[in-house]
């Protein structure tokens, strides 16, 4: 295996442990069970090869579907992308917060000395900012990883096989692409799961929740083969979503030049707060920007 650096196209060999593992990294003191996470991921990484195999031989099982929604379900709640882009949510309570306390009269306004005349006018103005924990978001994703799995489990996956092997599929320290927009999870998303498998998971925000014994009876699936056309683009938006490395099982030379193309990208999350008669709502979004490193 091989990485490169988003930042400076720095190419390096590698090893999955060392690059995936962050010591205590499963350990939150947030959650009653500070190795929920961990105890989680325990659930399907013994049997994620095998599941992996099992696509290979179109031979898809329970056990297989949830493997991969497991794995699906920590990405986009516990990697460290996965808990800054939970920030802007938080951020965005916070703000709301301050608002109310002010206005009943709970915050005693700043000293003269300081230049404004609210705290919320400094927090939007910038000279007071909003530093959360990172622990915390991902604290709150961990509470969503059994159902966000269920729901994964429970959708439609458009199951990409990729047989150029002169171009296989990347992944990164955030290996999801949200193809449309996502509020709350609900969305498109494809999940690169090997270089030659990449799932898409077209999710229902409608759809009923599982009853019963069969735990995945919602589950449909499609196996398309990629051209070279599409999976050229979905490296690019691997790249572009890629919080700083990008992974490869090649060490090819147009590696580089591509990542370089695409190195000025970042999915970054969005929320906006939205008063209404009966209370209020904060819409969360996933997108991706070009950024200046």
């Amino acid at each position: 295996m091989h990485g490169i650096k988003k930042s400076n196209q720095e190419t390096f060999p590698c090893h999955p442990r060392d690059v995936c593992r962050i010591e205590a990294g499963g350990t939150n003191p947030y959650m009653k069970n500070d190795r929920a996470i961990e105890d989680f991921l325990k659930q399907f990484e013994p049997r994620y090869n095998r599941a992996v195999q099992d696509i290979r031989d179109r031979k898809i099982t329970a056990s297989t579907i949830s493997s991969i929604a497991g794995f699906m379900s920590q990405i986009v709640h516990c990697t460290p992308t996965a808990a800054r882009l939970g920030t802007p949510y938080l951020q965005e309570v916070i703000r709301d917060t301050v608002t109310n306390l002010e206005k009943a009269g709970e915050i005693p306004r700043p000293p003269p000395e300081l230049g404004s005349t609210s705290l919320s006018e400094m927090i939007s103005s910038g000279s007071v900012c909003i530093d959360v924990d990172q622990k915390f978001p991902q604290a709150l994703g961990a509470t969503n990883l059994e159902e966000t799995a269920q729901t994964y489990g429970n959708s439609y996956w458009e199951i990409l096989i990729n047989r150029n092997h002169q171009s296989p599929f990347f992944s990164s320290d955030f290996p999801v692409v949200p193809e449309q927009q996502a509020i709350i999870g609900i969305g498109r998303r494809l999940f690169p799961i090997t270089p030659d498998i990449a799932v898409r998971v077209t999710t229902d925000p409608l759809a009923q929740k599982p009853t019963g014994s069969q735990k995945f009876p919602h589950f449909r699936c499609n196996f398309l083969e990629c051209s070279m056309g599409e999976v050229r683009r979905i490296n690019q938006q691997i790249v572009r979503c890629a919080d700083s490395l990008i992974f490869f099982c090649q060490d090819l030379d147009w590696i580089p030049r591509f990542v370089t193309k695409n190195s000025n990208y970042r999915i970054v999350g969005k929320a906006k707060l939205i008063r209404g008669e009966n209370g209020m709502l904060i819409v969360t979004t996933h997108v991706v920007e070009r950024v200046t490193h």
